[in-house]
């Protein structure tokens, strides 16, 4: 799934996106963004995202395809997409309803600029989006992005083994199943990506998914992982973990 948006104006975009990426976050949404000005852009990437996506799309686009021929054109590949149109034209509400394009939502410019107004609007409509979701696909499986270099990685949270804490730095270490990845940031902030009520993090330097732990020695604070991999904790450390595990 990606999430389109597709408006010309560059200082709109630019906004637009921003708070996109800040809603999303807040609501666990991992959901790559695509910020485009021209539509052609957008249906020239479709064949790579079939979805379902989601499209912000303004409607009064300075090009040959206006926003609503553009949903027409993402419908033909796109049936199930998520399609919601942002213009300051709120009298063509009703065109978008009557054009056969099944719009998620109307978004209006009125209050851009003035995050205090306008944030509430735009996380109704994801919080929507975000409900249908887990009614249609209450199995999709969860995903956490880390940057590795120049690149954005996608993890299923299901393969995650344990994040670690790299001392005196401000990087950690992810291990998967079958990969590490040092990357920048804090245990903290990876920690608030995670749906999942398997992972642990009760330590200050880790995070484990408790779905891959294999062995647990409460009396000398050694755990291993499906990978082998043997971390060692303090006894009173130690006790938090047991304390999760009969929780659970």
């Amino acid at each position: 799934m990606i999430l389109y948006v597709c408006e010309d104006n560059l200082k709109e975009r630019l906004w637009l996106t921003t708070c996109l990426e800040n809603e999303l976050k807040e609501l666990n949404m991992n959901i790559p963004i695509e910020s485009e000005g021209r539509p052609e852009k957008v249906l020239a990437t479709l064949p790579d995202h079939p979805g379902p996506n989601i499209y912000f799309l303004d409607i009064q686009l300075n090009a040959a395809v206006d926003g609503i021929e553009l949903a027409r054109r993402i419908r033909e590949v796109d049936p199930l997409g998520y399609i919601v149109y942002v213009s300051i034209r709120e009298d063509r509400a009703f065109e978008t309803i009557t054009s056969m394009t099944m719009p998620t939502g109307f978004l209006s410019k009125e209050f851009m600029f003035d995050a205090e107004k306008f944030t509430p609007q735009l996380r109704q409509i994801l919080v929507t989006i975000q409900d249908h979701l887990n009614q249609v696909h209450p199995n999709q499986p969860a995903y956490l992005e880390i940057k590795n270099g120049g690149f954005l990685i996608r993890l299923r949270q299901d393969d995650l083994l344990y994040i670690e804490k790299v001392r005196r730095l401000k990087k950690v270490t992810v291990v998967t199943t079958n990969n590490r990845y040092e990357v920048n940031g804090s245990i903290h902030e990876l920690a608030s990506h995670l749906t999942a009520d398997n992972f642990f993090n009760g330590f200050q330097s880790y995070i484990l998914n408790t779905e891959h732990i294999q062995t647990v020695n409460f009396t000398l604070g050694h755990v291993t992982m499906s990978n082998g991999d043997e971390l060692n904790f303090s006894r009173g450390t130690i006790k938090k973990l047991r304390d999760f595990i009969r929780e659970k």
